[in-house]
């Protein structure tokens, strides 16, 4: 039956079914989910984005980044350490704050934030960023920008965060990946700011290519991306690891099936930009064949 497609967003956040084991500080071996995974928190039932809700950090290379404006505003998205001193975000990030600011993307770079090391929101180490570097190519502009950071990433510890593999892969229809992100949360029919990042389960259905990017196109049933997501990374676990092969583009939309709620969300793959991620984080971030 073909799903029944509705003209609004939604503004939850993202999850997974996959998570990784518990180390101490980071670790990206991945399992079935463990037990002490929770799906509910307090007396609150999530409802549209149903999903984990970590207690451990389980993703130690998800980060969250925040953008000021000259007058207390701000806005927030998600990223991923992809090389001990740089992230990957998505671009429209960078220029959605500008906007909303009146700022130019060099001012909105001189006021951002990025936490890394905890899966709190509030928690971690605070980095600024030193440059940002758009992803693009002949056929136009990539929703990807590369942060340098003021620093080699480390845990409040000190301890050096390890980065999520790239990984060099076409998605495939039907398989199931894992998304994070620190975005929106809706639980009861309320909408909430987690303070921490949530992980949820996306299928993908179709691959995409719009205005110069090379994506695909996922699905989860009553879980998804949404507002604040967008730069989270898109993993498939391969022989026990993360592999991030593709990053959150654009917040799920609602899709009506029968008596299911599909959150349909569109990413950004990371294969085809593989050599361009390398060449501007120096050769610091490379892929790998995530083929099996």
């Amino acid at each position: 039956m073909a799903f029944k497609y509705y003209a609004f967003s939604i503004f939850p956040t993202c999850i997974v079914l996959i998570t990784a084991l518990h180390y101490d500080y980071d670790s990206p071996v991945v399992s079935q989910l463990p037990d002490y995974a929770v799906r509910n928190v307090g007396k609150f039932q999530p409802r549209i984005v149903v999903g984990v809700i970590p207690r451990y950090h389980d993703m130690p290379f998800v980060v969250y980044i925040q953008s000021f404006g000259r007058f207390g505003q701000s806005d927030s998205c998600t990223g991923s350490i992809i090389a001990s001193r740089y992230v990957l975000t998505a671009f429209h990030c960078l220029e959605n704050a500008g906007e909303n600011f009146h700022m130019t993307l060099e001012e909105i770079r001189k006021h951002m934030l990025v936490n890394v090391g905890s899966m709190y929101k509030k928690d971690g180490r605070p980095y600024k960023v030193l440059a940002y570097d758009p992803v693009k190519t002949r056929k136009g502009d990539v929703d990807m920008v590369i942060l340098k950071m003021d620093g080699e990433l480390k845990f409040p510890n000190g301890t050096v965060i390890t980065p999520v593999v790239l990984g060099r892969w076409t998605p495939k229809k039907n398989v199931v990946l894992s998304i994070a992100g620190h975005g929106w949360h809706t639980a009861n029919g309320r909408i909430q700011r987690p303070d921490r990042y949530i992980t949820a389960s996306a299928k993908v259905v179709s691959n995409e290519t719009w205005e110069g990017n090379v994506g695909f196109r996922a699905i989860g049933v009553n879980e998804g991306p949404a507002k604040g997501d967008s730069g989270g990374p898109a993993l498939k676990p391969v022989k026990g690891n993360y592999v991030q092969i593709g990053m959150i583009a654009e917040a799920g939309k609602l899709s009506i099936n029968a008596n299911d709620r599909y959150i349909v969300g569109v990413y950004v793959s990371i294969g085809p930009y593989c050599h361009l991620i390398q060449e501007k984080t120096n050769g610091s971030a490379r892929c790998i064949r995530a083929n099996n």
